[in-house]
């Protein structure tokens, strides 16, 4: 059956698959100080797990981010790889200037870099 086919079958009003659906999300409305205890409480947990685990008695499981990395340390790699860019530019410079001054013929050169001869 192609795409196209697929497309119709299921645009159909009576071939309307019936799925499954979650049921809507609990909410609680918190004041800001009820909040914030939370929060402290939580520590760096998820606030939706530290509820769920205060709750029901569950251990709370700790996670780490993707890349292992606090903040902090994520912040502080970002501002070493902007110092190596930098550092590697300022290299690009040098190198297309040094490989200029080669391409100078000697006589041009001397007089390109201390000025006209009089």
């Amino acid at each position: 059956m192609s795409l196209m086919d697929r497309f119709r079958v299921a645009t159909l009003p009576g071939s309307a698959k019936i799925r499954n659906k979650r049921p809507a999300p609990f909410s609680i409305r918190l004041s800001d100080s009820e909040k914030k205890r939370l929060l402290d409480d939580a520590a760096s947990a998820p606030l939706g797990s530290y509820m769920k685990a205060t709750l029901f008695g569950a251990a709370l499981l700790v996670r780490m981010r993707r890349t292992g990395l606090a903040v902090e340390d994520r912040t502080a790699l970002a501002k070493a790889l902007a110092l190596l860019r930098d550092v590697r530019e300022k290299s690009d410079n040098y190198a297309f200037l040094t490989t200029r001054l080669r391409a100078i013929p000697n006589e041009a050169q001397s007089s390109a870099i201390t000025g006209p001869s009089q």
